[in-house]
């Protein structure tokens, strides 16, 4: 059995150097055990019990290995010694055993053991099981050892890249690709970023190992379509690993690596926001046969550190370009624009509109820069207004305000905004209405110009109308003052109706100077009251029935005047001729606008008119005056006498 593994003598004549403790309470198979591994080159320390055991491991550092019999005395078995023993040092544990008992090796459920020997088990058996478990040992040392080198050297990428500026970019990137390069044993170190649109791929940051010569320069703008499989292959997240550059068969991808002199290729992709933008790689000179899981995760982590940091610069771009503009935005609107800490009333920002104004106020206190003589925050200050109760922005306040400092007026819009660092400022946007506030004062200075001039020639007119009116009043008093003076019942009743024409004027008149509006007046509001003064004045044993139908259209007073001299001549004619002997009189009178015309229409059940005034169109100064004025209003006449007297009166307006 020995002869299948090593010779026993190659393996004791070996020299090792380690120190291995054996634990065994049968001191003939503990000898044994001691005498088989000094031969083999090894020091050796011996304990009889599982507390001696730990003692010795706990007092001699030199210890390298502990082997163990899983079957102990003195209330400590091989397992609960080896537990002790690894909660003091991290040692290597081979267990002895007489059997393959499941039972005993209940106890040492869940121990990490480095093999398991039957104590029956030869000699050189048992010094290559020793010796296995203390290169397996050693392995897992190194590679703890690694492990803990990976993260010093991730931690100090980090370190380069947390806070890293657009600034400081190259310095630190050829610094970290060195870091990246050292650390994994390569002879150069490089970043490539793909520009899709113009369809290339160029080298943007190297590092080579002393005596490496660099090839940056060379390797700018490489076409994309002359390597398609490694842009499809980052493209698609994967990495790509060229053992032997040697190996690979003829092409673009051999030709300019071997041109650089490049035996093996590790690249990892850039991907930032799920779109590969370049990639990382690492190369040997030499044919590099392995490449470990050290060299990936260094790599890849490398990657997603750079991608990190092209995100971070990318959105950063966004926001400096998206700030820019609205800066634009801000210069542009022809209005002072300025942003104030609400608490400590510090300008923090200032548009060109502003500046231009008010000056560079900016880190200034906004009472003290825009205002003259303030010893505090404005008494106007609307702070308070732009939060709510839980300080949050609520709402626009709009007022006017005349400025202190230059003497304009402004058109203030105030709101609360969340600042960039989280704090809720105030923005102001304050529109120059000096010219507009003028102009309406000016305006507002007119109009109480003209209100003076129509009240002054409001008291000129009303005199005016008095004075009118007064002098209608002495003639129609003249009129029938000489109707009643007169023999002459023809002369009388001629200056009657001269006098009631007079009133319908009178009465015109008085309507337009009480109205709001003297050039135009309601049909109802003059034509009623004139048809109840007719009524009036001729008295009559029986009062007519009167049915009267008239709108309140606004009509002007031009119209009105002839149309109240040929109501009043209708109303006058029906009342003294036309209900002799009738025990019955009944008037309508309706007057309204419609199509585009005013139509009166006038009817009495009275005698009618004459049959010779119908037929042979004898003179009648009644029907002649009525003809006079229709044909002064534009208008027609027509009359008829069919059981009584009939009028309408068409009118254009």
């Amino acid at each position: 059995m020995g002869g299948e593994i090593m010779s026993i003598e190659s393996i004791f004549n070996k020299k090792h150097g380690h120190a291995v403790l054996v634990v065994e309470d049968e001191q003939l198979i503990c000898q044994k055990a001691k005498t088989a591994l000094e031969r083999a080159g090894y020091q050796v320390h011996t304990a009889g019990n599982g507390p001696d055991a730990v003692s010795k491991v706990s007092t001699h550092d030199e210890i390298d290995l502990v082997l163990m019999d899983i079957q102990l005395d003195h209330g400590m078995n091989g397992g609960e010694a080896a537990r002790k023993i690894l909660a003091v040092r991290d040692l290597p544990v081979v267990f002895l055993s007489s059997y393959a008992d499941p039972q005993m090796l209940d106890c040492v459920q869940g121990v990490p053991a480095y093999g398991h020997i039957q104590k029956s088990t030869g000699d050189a058996v048992l010094v290559a099981s020793v010796q296995s478990a203390l290169d397996l040992h050693a392995a897992r040392m190194r590679q703890h050892a690694e492990h803990g080198r990976l993260q010093r050297v991730l931690s100090s990428l980090g370190s380069l890249f947390i806070h890293l500026s657009s600034s400081e970019a190259a310095a630190v990137i050829g610094e970290a690709l060195a870091v990246v390069g050292g650390f994994i044993g390569a002879d150069r170190a490089y970043c490539f970023e793909y520009n899709f649109e113009a369809g290339t791929t160029s080298n943007t940051h190297e590092w080579c190992a002393p005596g490496v010569s660099a090839h940056k320069d060379e390797l700018q703008g490489i076409r994309l379509e002359e390597i398609p499989d490694w842009v499809d292959a980052h493209r698609r997240g994967r990495e790509i690993w060229i053992a032997n550059v040697e190996a690979l068969p003829e092409g673009r991808v051999r030709s300019l690596l071997l041109s650089q002199n490049i035996g093996s290729v590790l690249t990892v992709p850039l991907v930032a926001d799920e779109h590969c933008y370049g990639f990382v790689g690492l190369d040997w000179t030499q044919f590099h046969p392995t490449c470990s899981d050290t060299h990936r995760i260094l790599l890849t982590s490398f990657a997603h550190m750079l991608s990190s940091f092209h995100l971070r610069e990318t959105v950063a771009q966004a926001q400096r370009a998206a700030h820019e503009q609205v800066l634009t935005v801000l210069d542009s609107i022809p209005a002072v624009v300025y942003v104030a800490d609400m608490q400590n009333y510090e300008v923090l920002y200032i548009n060109s509109h502003c500046r231009e104004a008010f000056g560079d106020i900016e880190g200034h206190t906004c009472w003290k820069a825009l205002k003259v003589g303030e010893s505090g925050p404005c008494e106007m200050c609307v702070n308070s207004r732009l939060v709510d109760a839980a300080g949050q922005p609520n709402g626009v306040h709009r007022y006017e305000i005349q400025n202190s400092h230059n003497g304009r007026w402004y058109d203030c819009m105030d709101r609360a905004i969340q600042w960039g660092d989280g704090r809720v400022v105030r923005m102001e946007i304050a529109v120059d209405i000096t010219n507009a506030v003028r102009s309406r004062e000016e305006l507002l200075k007119s109009r109480q110009e003209v209100r003076d001039l129509l009240k002054a020639k409001e008291l000129v007119l009303k005199e005016a109308h008095h004075r009118i009116k007064n002098n209608m009043a002495m003639v129609q008093s003249l009129l029938n003052l000489q109707a009643h003076s007169t023999h002459n019942s023809e002369a009388e009743s001629l200056l009657q109706d001269a006098a009631g024409r007079l009133q319908s004027m009178m009465l015109l008149y008085d309507k337009l100077y009480r109205a709001e509006h003297h050039a135009e007046l309601a049909l109802d509001s003059f034509l009623v009251p004139l048809i109840e003064n007719s009524i009036s004045t001729y008295h009559m044993t029986v009062a007519p029935e009167m049915r009267i139908d008239i709108s309140s259209d606004v009509v002007e007073a031009s119209v009105l005047t002839s149309l109240g001299i040929v109501v009043n001549e209708l109303m006058s004619n029906s009342m003294k001729h036309a209900f002799d002997g009738q025990d019955h009189a009944r008037i309508e009178v309706s007057c309204k606008l419609e199509s585009g015309s005013l139509n009166l229409t006038y009817r009495d059940n009275g005698k009618g008119i004459p049959e010779t005034v119908l037929q042979d169109g004898s003179e009648n100064f009644g029907l002649e005056l009525l003809n006079l004025l229709a044909e002064q209003l534009n208008g027609t006449l027509s009359y008829s006498a069919d059981g009584g007297a009939s009028y309408h009166l068409r009118v254009p307006v």
